[in-house]
């Protein structure tokens, strides 16, 4: 004859579909560790999405506020020009480089600072804005030949103004692929971009050619 509660603890496991383990019914420990699989793979997916599409925020946020810093320089050069800052008697344009323009007030310095080739550096290495440097260009690419953007304009001061033309360039510290634009802008006021050089800096203003095939003009 079984004992009565041998017979009670029988019927409580049959009731309950098995045997309890720590406290907790076998598949409900099953459940459990399904949902923190699956919680954890979701949460995977979610960080491997989320993180390059906020790289790529991030590079298109830092393009426009080069672009943004490049608008300033332009209209530091048409300031120069107009009230000749540097007191040198000739309306001309500043083309010596970026940092300079700092001394007359005209750009703020954390942009004299991302200048790759400042005539006086700030400190021992250019830091980026925004992940950009920024450069005075050399030259002007013509069909025939290459037209100088320094020139000696007062007698005095070097080869670091123009009369009537300057060229600039906004590159990016580091090449990130996609919308690792480049910017230029000119004395014609007009702003162009290009995915072609990565982190390269554009030293000469393109032809009308290289312009038409290579670059664009920012929506």
């Amino acid at each position: 004859m079984v004992p009565l509660s041998n017979k009670i603890d029988a019927d409580r496991d049959s009731e309950s579909g098995g045997r309890i383990i720590g406290g907790r019914h076998p598949r409900a420990i099953i459940f459990l560790v399904a949902f923190i699989a699956c919680a954890g793979g979701c949460a995977l997916v979610l960080v491997g999405w989320w993180i390059p599409e906020r790289a790529l925020e991030r590079r298109t946020e830092n393009s426009k506020k080069a672009s943004q810093a490049l608008k300033t320089i332009l209209l530091a050069e048409l300031k120069f020009r107009s009230e000749d800052l540097d007191n040198n008697g000739v309306f001309d344009f500043w083309t010596g480089d970026v940092a300079s323009l700092s001394r007359f007030g005209l750009i703020d310095r954390s942009v004299a600072e991302a200048d790759a080739r400042p005539l006086t550096p700030f400190s021992g290495r250019p830091i980026p804005y925004c992940g950009y440097f920024f450069v005075a260009m050399d030259d002007v690419a013509s069909s025939d030949s290459h037209h100088e953007l320094r020139m000696d304009t007062d007698n005095k001061s070097g080869k670091v103004h123009h009369r009537s033309r300057f060229a600039f360039c906004a590159y990016p510290a580091q090449n990130s692929g996609n919308r690792s634009f480049v910017w230029i802008v000119s004395e014609d006021q007009q702003i162009w971009m290009s995915s072609r050089y990565g982190a390269i800096p554009v030293l000469t203003w393109p032809s009308h050619k290289d312009l038409r095939e290579n670059w664009s003009r920012p929506e």
